[in-house]
């Protein structure tokens, strides 16, 4: 039974996230395929190297046996975290929710419907957006840029685009942009993942 499941194993691990990270570069996450590219990679290694194992050498050792078995219980894991990574990235908009609920805004500022907001990215997948009502006379801008610096990951870009101020962070998987709108009313902050290429 040992010497049965050793190289199959592996076999089976690495066609499992070569399929899941050929979808996800067809037509799903940019980010779940650029990790299906690493562990299939590295999936690929532990192949060969079994491969030479099982074929080379005195194939009754119980050495080689143990080293088949390791090679596959690697794999075993290695698929997980494909499988894992896929899940995480294909749920992230819940994630997102719980995270943007966090974003520092003064009390004054109340959360709004999303239905009228100025959503930028709204067609990259797994994408979060909140929306909140500046009081009026309040500087959207700077308690805007001040709350993002605190709240996101740098590096940040900061600019003006139609009128209104924006500053993101994108550099990260989980990408972040917030802006005040062109009339100065409203603060919308998304999420994204980054899409398939």
């Amino acid at each position: 039974m040992r010497r049965a499941l050793g190289l199959p194993l592996i076999v089976f691990s690495t066609l499992l996230v070569l399929v899941v990270g050929v979808k996800e570069a067809w037509s799903g996450l940019a980010t779940v395929a650029d990790t299906g590219t690493l562990i299939t990679a590295a999936l690929l290694v532990l192949m060969l190297v079994a491969l030479v194992v099982r074929f080379t050498g005195d194939r009754s050792s119980p050495g080689r046996l143990n080293l088949l078995n390791v090679l596959a219980g690697i794999s075993v894991v290695l698929a997980a975290l494909m499988l894992v990574a896929t899940f995480r990235g294909h749920t992230a908009a819940g994630r997102f929710g719980d995270r943007m609920d966090a974003f520092p805004l003064p009390g004054a500022y109340e959360k709004t419907s999303t239905t009228e907001a100025d959503v930028r990215n709204q067609r990259q997948p797994e994408h979060a957006v909140r929306v909140w009502r500046v009081p009026s006379g309040d500087d959207a801008c700077g308690v805007m840029t001040s709350a993002f610096r605190e709240w996101a990951e740098p590096p940040f870009e900061e600019y003006t685009r139609g009128g209104s101020c924006t500053i993101t962070s994108d550099e990260q998987a989980d990408k972040a942009e917030a802006h005040v709108s062109s009339d100065g009313s409203a603060i919308t902050l998304e999420m994204w993942l980054e899409g398939a290429d």
